[in-house]
Order: structure tokens, then C-alpha cells, then sequence
């Protein structure tokens, strides 16, 4: 049996082997730190976009981020942009789309500088751990996508096309209508913008999009034209069968013929007219200026206009634009005429209707013909305009324009439509 002096000595020998052995483990412990904290290491718990890189030195952490993100998917990432069978492709880079794997190993690298000695060693043995998570920004330009998504809708939009009415020979023929096409601009750039924010880094993007669009109606179509080819006015002026005056009258009127005027459209005879050259066929006539009688190109034109201007009176159109030659003339009464001029005098007037007119208008057997085509307007009223002589005094003649309107046939208004100052001659 051990004596109690041998036993407290053996006692005494087993606590310096287990601090010995403490003091072992402690001086590994505190060379791991070190090692750790003198090869740059990360912390335990360190993430990068979910990717664990605890304990890796700056460069192995670099390389293992970069292995599972390669920059070569970025490139290779596309959004397919589908309209009916046409497609548009674009890839990320385009859109000046960035992985930036960088900035987040440089917040790596800053983390591995900054941690103490002392940090290290306290990590090993807190329970606690701390978790250092870094994300891997992306971005790109949104300015970018709202310009390639308004390239896209210019590709793509298409106006409606109305239905137009054309007469061929005694009848009339109706040209369809064709609907457009409006891209949803808005619509396809948030398209873009989700599709590019789902990338995520760790594969390539290939992502098929449908280009939002609707379908414009036109507003004059086929079923609105079936009923838009009566007879809703004519008028004749008389004019020599032959000459210069005759032939411009006849150019003119086939620069007119065929006009197709849309409801709340104003037509202008200069516009539709031109200029008036030699080149276009036009010739030397006589015309009014001032109250004189001279030549010019186009002289007689004027013929059409006041021709024109009593098809759109018995027509109940509005009157934009109308004045009286500086002179009578022998086809109409006075103030029943109307004058253009190069720009300007300009005849004018607005189909105020629901529905297009159509315009014809040619000369035939020494007259100028001129009738208005359109939906016969079933109202009970009619319209007649005369015109009376107010008087003739010192070489100038003054005149005035009648509106009368019927109702069934009976006068229930009369007004004056205009007051005219004209030099005799």
C-alpha cells in the first residue's frame, strides 16, 4: 500500500504532465492563429455571393470564386426578343452589364489586412462565430435598355392604314383597311430590365422574351365606306373648248381629281396643286392682278377654285379660306368666285362630315365639272346660293352672297355668306 507521500508526488507529477500537455495544445492553437493570421486568411464563416471561403488566403479565395463565376458567362449571356417570327438578340454586354467580382475581392483582401493578431486568436474560441458576407455587385445601364426598347418599338410599330374609297371609271372600288401595330415601349423595357436582373452569375443567361404589343384599329374602315360613294354635290363652270387657259384648267383639274379628304381634314387647293411650272405642264394665260388683266404661267386656274367653291357650299362645308378675284368674272356670278395665288390668296374649306369625301373633278364638252362624293346626307335640309348687286359707283362694283336654307323644301333662313368690292371692267 502506497504511503500518502508517494501518492501526493505522483499526483504532483500528473498535473505537471496535463499542464505540459495544455500547454502544448494552447502553443498549437496559438501557432495555427498565427500562421493564419500571418498567411492573410479569411475568418471562419467568410461567404462571398453564398461561396464559403473561410480560412483561404486572398489569392484562393480569388480563384475559387472565380471558377464557379467565370466573366466567360457574362459574355456568353443573351435575351432573345421575340415578335412573331422575327427575333432580336442582345447579349448582356450590351446593355454595358458588369459582374463586379473584383470590388468583391478587393473587400476580401481588405478584410484579411485589417484582422489583428489578437482577432485571430479570439476567433478560435468564441461560440458565437461571426459571418462576414460579401456580395458580388452587378450592374448595367438602364439608359441602354430604354434605348434599345425604343429602337425595337420604331422597328416594329405600324400605323393603321384607313380604308380608301377610288373610282374607277362609273363605279367605285374600296381599298381595305389595314390595322397598325404599337409596341409597348414601357412594357418590353421592364421586360429587359427582369430578364438581365435574373442573371445570376453561376451559368450563362440564354432567356427568351414576347415583345408586348397591341393592335391599332384604323379609323375609316371598309364597313363605314360602303354607304361613302353617293353623289353629295356638283357644279359646272362653262370654259373655251381649246387654248392655253383651257389646258392649264385641265392640268389642274387632274392634279385635283381623286382627292381623298378624311372627316375634319381641311383641304387646300394650293397644297393639293403645287407649284405651278412649265415643267408640270402649265402655260402662259391670262390672269388678274390688281384689277389688270396680264400673263402668267397657270393663268385660268382660278376657274377650278371658284368651281370648287360652289361644290363645297352645296356640300354645307365650312369655309376656311375664300377671296374674290380683283375682277368679275363671266362663268359665275359675283361673289360666288374665289381666287388662289402662288402661296397665297388660297382656297380652303374643312370636311366637317362623319364620313371621307371624294373629289372628282375634270373638264368635258367645254366645262369644268366638280362633284363631291360621300354618304348622302338623309336631314331634311337644302341649300341654294344666289347673289344680288348692292351697287356701281365710281368704276368698282359691290356685290353680296345669299345662304338659303330649306327645310322639306320650304326657305326657313337666309343669310348673307359674303360682301364683295370688284373693279369693272
Amino acid at each position: 500500500m502506497e504511503s500518502p507521500k508517494n501518492k501526493k508526488k505522483i499526483n504532483k507529477k500528473k498535473l505537471m504532465i496535463y499542464a505540459v500537455f495544455l500547454a502544448m495544445l494552447f502553443s498549437i492553437f496559438l501557432l495555427t492563429a498565427y500562421g493564419f493570421h500571418n498567411k492573410g486568411r479569411l475568418p471562419k464563416f467568410t461567404y462571398v455571393d453564398n461561396i464559403d471561403v473561410s480560412f483561404m488566403t486572398y489569392e484562393e479565395a480569388s480563384e475559387k470564386i472565380l471558377s464557379l463565376k467565370p466573366k466567360e458567362f457574362l459574355q456568353n449571356s443573351f435575351i432573345n426578343m421575340k415578335y412573331k417570327d422575327n427575333t432580336v438578340t442582345k447579349a448582356l454586354s450590351d446593355f454595358n452589364a458588369e459582374y463586379h467580382i473584383d470590388k468583391a475581392l478587393k473587400e476580401i483582401n481588405r478584410i484579411s489586412r485589417e484582422r489583428t493578431f489578437l482577432k485571430t486568436i479570439s476567433l478560435l474560441f468564441i461560440k458565437e462565430k461571426p459571418k462576414y458576407s460579401i456580395p458580388i455587385s452587378f450592374s448595367y445601364s438602364k439608359e441602354v435598355i430604354g434605348e434599345l426598347s425604343k429602337e425595337v418599338s420604331n422597328k416594329y410599330n405600324k400605323l393603321p392604314v384607313d380604308a380608301v374609297l377610288k373610282k374607277k371609271g362609273s363605279s367605285f372600288e374600296i381599298e381595305k383597311e389595314v390595322s397598325g401595330v404599337n409596341i409597348k415601349e414601357q412594357e418590353l423595357k421592364d421586360k429587359i430590365i427582369k430578364a438581365v436582373e435574373s442573371f445570376t452569375g453561376s451559368s450563362p443567361l440564354n432567356i427568351e422574351i414576347l415583345i408586348p404589343f397591341e393592335i391599332t384599329n384604323a379609323l375609316i374602315t371598309e364597313e363605314i365606306l360602303k354607304d361613302s360613294h353617293s353623289l353629295i354635290a356638283e357644279f359646272k363652270t362653262s370654259l373655251s373648248p381649246t387654248g392655253n387657259r383651257t389646258s392649264n384648267i385641265i392640268t389642274a383639274a387632274a392634279a385635283v381629281n381623286g382627292t381623298y379628304l378624311k372627316p375634319q381634314e381641311v383641304f387646300s387647293l394650293n397644297k393639293a396643286l403645287g407649284s405651278r411650272t412649265a415643267a408640270k405642264g402649265y402655260k402662259s394665260a391670262p390672269v388678274f392682278s390688281n384689277g389688270t388683266v396680264s400673263t402668267a404661267i397657270a393663268g385660268g386656274i382660278c376657274q377650278l377654285a371658284t368651281t370648287l367653291y360652289n361644290t363645297a357650299l352645296l356640300s354645307n362645308m365650312d369655309i376656311v379660306e375664300r377671296k374674290p378675284h380683283s375682277l368679275t368674272v363671266g362663268y359665275v356670278p359675283p361673289s360666288l368666285d374665289a381666287t388662289i395665288s402662288g402661296n397665297n390668296p388660297d382656297f380652303k374649306f374643312k370636311n366637317n362630315k362623319e364620313t371621307p369625301i371624294y373629289i372628282e373633278s375634270y373638264v368635258s364638252e367645254g366645262s369644268l365639272y366638280v362633284n363631291f362624293y360621300g354618304k348622302k346626307d338623309e336631314g331634311p335640309y337644302t341649300y341654294k346660293f344666289t347673289s344680288s348687286i348692292i351697287s356701281q359707283k365710281g368704276g368698282y362694283l359691290k356685290s353680296r352672297a345669299y345662304k338659303h336654307t330649306y327645310e322639306n323644301g320650304k326657305l326657313i333662313k337666309t343669310e348673307i355668306l359674303s360682301t364683295d368690292t370688284y373693279k369693272i371692267h
